[in-house]
């Protein structure tokens, strides 16, 4: 993995802890969570949005699914 997209990710599960301190309420909400970033994403995707902020959205989902690791 190249250090930027690590770097990256290390500042949106940032950025995610700092504005949602309070991640989820059990498993079942962080995957709902997840699929929400993850559609938010597609959407993107299917407006013909810039990369930068298709590749913004991956980053939010990578975040929700680390935090998914880390805290439940």
């Amino acid at each position: 993995m190249k250090p930027e997209t690590m770097n990256e990710i290390l500042h949106a599960v940032k950025h995610a802890r700092e504005k949602h301190p309070h991640f989820a309420d059990d498993l079942n909400h962080a995957i709902v969570l997840a699929m929400e970033e993850l559609g938010a994403m597609v959407k993107a995707i299917n407006d013909n949005k810039p990369w930068n902020e298709v590749c913004a959205e991956a980053y939010d989902t990578i975040a929700v699914l680390v935090r998914i690791v880390e805290e439940k």
